[in-house]
C-alpha cells in the first residue's frame, strides 16, 4: 500500500499514518493518533481497491468499528464511523485483508468533533426484541424496589416508547440501565445537555441519571411527577476534567405496585 496522506483533523493539526505489513496473513494496517485530549469524533475515510481480487477493509476507532468488502478494482468507497472516542493515546486504524488479491489504497481520512449529536444508543426505543427495547434492562436501585420493562406503542415521535411497570413498591428506587460505551475521561472539561421525555401518574417520578464508574459523581434530570402528557426533563452540566461517565439509567420510583411510567427520546449531547 502506498503511504496514505495524513489524517485531517478538523480544527487541529493533521496526523501522519504509520503503515505495517503482516506478510504471513497478507494484511496491511495504517494507524494514526489524533492529537489533543480525549473527545468524541466522527471518522470518515475514502478507500480503493487497486488489486484484482476482493478486499475486506475494517475501519476502527475508540472501540467501535465497521467493515466493508470492496470488489476488484473498486474505487472511491466512502466509509464513516462515529461516535468514536479518540485523543491522547487512542487513534484510528484502517486494516486491509489482501489475502484474496486485493490491494488497499487510502485516498483520504478525516475526523471532526461530534457536537450536538446524541451520544446515547437505542435512545428512541424503536428497536425491539422479545417485546423489550434493545439495549435496556430493568434493575433495582435502592431498597429492593423492582420493575419490568416492555415496548409500548404511541411513542412521542415514533412508533415505540419504553414502558416501565413497578412490580414491588418499597419506597425505594428502580430503573432501567442502558448498555453503552460511556464517556471516557478527558484532560479538559466538557459541557453536555442530558434529557428525556416522560409520562407518569401522580404517585410516580422518572428522570435520567448519569454516574461515574465509582458512582461518586452523578447528574440527574428533575424527576417529573404527575405528567399525563409527554414532558421533557433536562439539565446542562459541566463534566470535570479527568471524570468519566460509565452508567446511564432511568431513575424512577412509585408509591404502589402496578404503576406504569413511560419514557421516550433519551439524549446526551455535547455542547460547544
Amino acid at each position: 500500500m502506498p503511504q496514505p496522506p495524513p489524517l485531517a483533523v478538523e480544527g487541529g493539526e493533521s496526523a501522519p499514518f504509520t503503515v505495517e505489513r503482516h506478510e504471513p496473513v497478507c494484511r496491511v494496517v495504517a494507524r494514526a493518533i489524533v492529537p489533543g485530549p480525549t473527545l468524541h469524533w466522527e471518522v470518515q475515510a475514502e478507500v480503493s481497491n487497486a488489486g484484482e481480487g476482493k478486499l475486506a477493509v475494517v475501519l476502527s476507532a475508540g472501540g467501535v468499528f465497521t467493515r466493508r468488502v470492496l470488489e476488484p478494482r473498486e474505487q472511491g468507497v466512502e466509509i464513516a464511523l462515529g461516535p468514536a472516542i479518540l485523543g491522547e493515546e487512542s487513534g484510528l486504524e484502517i486494516m486491509g485483508d489482501e489475502a484474496l488479491g486485493g490491494q488497499l489504497v487510502i485516498r483520504r481520512a478525516s475526523v471532526r468533533r461530534l457536537l450536538g449529536v446524541n451520544l446515547l444508543p437505542h435512545a428512541s426505543f424503536e428497536r425491539v426484541e422479545s417485546g423489550r427495547p434493545v439495549g435496556w434492562r430493568a434493575g433495582t436501585i435502592t431498597k429492593q424496589a423492582q420493575c419490568t420493562i416492555a415496548s409500548a406503542p404511541a411513542g412521542r415521535t415514533g412508533t415505540h416508547c419504553l414502558k416501565v411497570a413497578c412490580t414491588k413498591a418499597t419506597g425505594g428506587d428502580f430503573g432501567t440501565t442502558l448498555s453503552w460505551p460511556g464517556i471516557a475521561a478527558s484532560a479538559v472539561e466538557r459541557r453536555f445537555r442530558m434529557s428525556c421525555w416522560v409520562k407518569t401518574d401522580a404517585a410516580s417520578v422518572a428522570g435520567l441519571q448519569l454516574t461515574s464508574r465509582d458512582w461518586r459523581w452523578h447528574q440527574t434530570t428533575p424527576r417529573l411527577r404527575s405528567v399525563g402528557k409527554w414532558a421533557e426533563s433536562a439539565i446542562e452540566f459541566v463534566l470535570p476534567a479527568g471524570q468519566n461517565i460509565t452508567h446511564a439509567r432511568l431513575h424512577m420510583s412509585a408509591e404502589k405496585a402496578g404503576a406504569e411510567l413511560f419514557v421516550d427520546d433519551v439524549t446526551l449531547v455535547e455542547l460547544p
